[in-house]
């Protein structure tokens, strides 16, 4: 089996030498790779049409209580015994009435106030879970990878042709190749040739005489004198490790490398924390928790301030006058809602408050939409009141949901609503602020072209994507990128289209000049 492989390889040389004059080394050339592209209309981008992206820009989601100027709410403990009920709803009542009795000695102030404390306890450590979780940086969704190729050169074989007659070499014509060291990897592996043929060689067992004789007369000459030497290489691309990439923005996280004997030398570690999508839901889970305890020690500090406020005769009076807006049971209550609500006017309000980093970006007038924690009615409300002071430390609450940096100053706003909206005075409520990041009203009907952020890549010349050409190569389109779109980018500049094919733009086969293959649908790189 060797002699027949060492035939085949001088076969292949002289074959080179008789065509060309020369052993034929492979040489690598750039434009044979290929890079598969998909056209932007199956899975890549879309086209917004008439539809409003501005609206969806950006926001900010805080809570508040529905209050008006003039208001009290009543909340009761469960402990507490009811003697006597004096109004109902819609009775008109006056500042100091007798609104409801109750036995004095059910109220258990130093159990409410340790109760306070322990929910105002849950309630901070809660926030702080939720300020790590709104800091945190996720994890890619999706993690792709390329292989890191190089190319590299390699001597295969040198030729050794006799130059002209030697007396040391009898029977050897000038032209004639003597010898042959052939290098695989850090192996050399020498033929020798028969003198009576140009194409024969002489067998290591039957002619092991005739070589001996043939390794001393190489020896005993020089070889630079006696001999041409032809050296020939070969240009190969190697797998030298594995490139991993943000699937969504074509940020590098790292690589596998491996030296030349094929040992790891460099290894990926897999990113830990959360995906965005992990990330948003532990963050709803979390804005649940924080509400809950946010209810509870709100419910706590009212019923707390019930039983300071209540008589010595057990009697909860009128703070303001105005009309009784609703009274539960008193055989069967809840005490996580107001038992009694009275309030002075019908303008029903919501004071919440807004980060400074979007201040500018709300006017008086804008509407915003209230979400009750119990119901989950959604409501317009109308922005009437915004203060140019932001609230001192102490009154920084900011709700139980804060966009952007917590450490940011927070300004009140108030948002008035219908009272007969279904929302009740003592309601709570989560206020979500919608704007456009320019902070100018939407035009809306526009059209908007938007690409998948992971097909986009950017260096000194600008943002640029791979694209197809006419000639079926790959060429490096720049464009003008616009705003962000959940995992899209808009082409501004309108020069990329739903018929462009286009190519993922990361790794050493994404060049330029490269030859494309179109697939039907761009396969988004599946989790690591």
């Amino acid at each position: 089996m060797k002699k027949v492989i060492k035939i085949i390889i001088i076969i292949l040389v002289v074959c080179g030498l008789i065509g060309g004059g020369i052993y034929g080394g492979y040489t690598y050339n750039k434009t044979n790779k290929v890079a598969e592209v998909c056209q932007v209309r199956n899975n890549l981008g879309y086209e917004f049409n008439e539809i409003n992206v501005g609206a969806v820009s950006n926001y900010e989601k805080t809570s508040g209580e529905i209050a008006s100027d003039k208001s009290q709410t009543v909340y009761l403990d469960s402990g507490t015994e009811i003697t006597s009920v004096n109004v109902k709803k819609g009775d008109h009542v006056n500042e100091g009435d007798v609104l409801m009795v109750v036995k004095k000695e059910s109220q258990n102030i130093k159990g409410k106030e340790l109760e306070l404390q322990k929910a105002k306890l849950a309630l901070k450590t809660a926030q702080t879970k939720m300020d790590r979780l709104m800091n945190e940086e996720p994890i890619p969704e999706y993690i792709s990878s390329s292989p890191d190729t190089r190319e590299r050169t390699n001597l295969t074989n040198k030729v050794y042709v006799l130059k002209e007659t030697s007396d040391a070499l009898p029977g050897y014509e000038p032209g004639q190749v003597v010898f042959e060291e052939m290098y695989y990897g850090d192996k050399v592996e020498v033929v020798y040739y028969d003198s009576s043929s140009r194409n024969a060689y002489l067998d290591e067992e039957d002619d092991a005489e005739a070589i001996s004789k043939l390794k001393a007369a190489i020896d005993s000459v020089d070889k630079g004198e006696v001999f041409d030497c032809e050296e020939h290489y070969e240009t190969n691309e190697v797998n030298i490790g594995t490139f991993y990439y943000n699937a969504e923005t074509g940020e590098l996280l790292g690589e596998d490398r491996f030296d030349e004997e094929g040992e790891l030398i460099e290894e990926f570690k897999q990113p830990e924390g959360h995906t965005p999508k992990e990330l948003e839901d532990e963050i709803k889970a979390q804005q649940e928790v924080v509400k809950k305890q946010d209810l509870a020690v709100r419910v706590a500090q009212n019923q707390l301030d019930v039983m300071n406020n209540t008589d010595n005769t057990g009697e909860i009076r009128a703070k303001v006058s105005g009309t009784i807006g609703k009274v539960q049971n008193q055989d069967n209550f809840n005490n996580t809602q107001p038992f009694m609500t009275l309030s002075d006017t019908d303008n029903y309000f919501v004071s919440t408050s807004i980060s400074e980093l979007n201040f500018d970006k709300v006017s008086i007038g804008d509407k915003v939409t209230l979400s009750s924690w119990e119901s989950n009615v959604d409501v317009e409300g109308t922005i009437s009141y915004i203060s140019d002071v932001p609230k001192k430390d102490d009154e920084n609450d900011g709700g139980y949901y804060r966009a952007g940096n917590e450490n940011s100053s927070q300004y009140e706003l108030r948002a008035t609503i219908d009272k007969d909206s279904g929302l009740e005075i003592g309601a709570m409520v989560d206020v979500n602020i919608t704007f456009n990041t320019d902070g100018e009203q939407n035009s809306g009907g526009e059209t908007n072209m938007y690409i998948q952020n992971f097909l986009v890549k950017k260096d000194k010349g600008g943002t640029y994507v791979m694209r197809k050409t006419e000639n079926d190569k790959l060429e490096k389109h720049y464009f003008e990128a616009g705003r962000t779109f959940f995992d899209e980018i808009e082409v501004k500049d309108d020069s990329i289209s739903s018929d462009d094919y286009l190519a993922f733009p990361y790794g050493n086969g994404a060049i330029e000049g490269a030859k494309c293959k179109i697939i039907d649908r761009m396969q988004l790189p599946g989790k690591m």
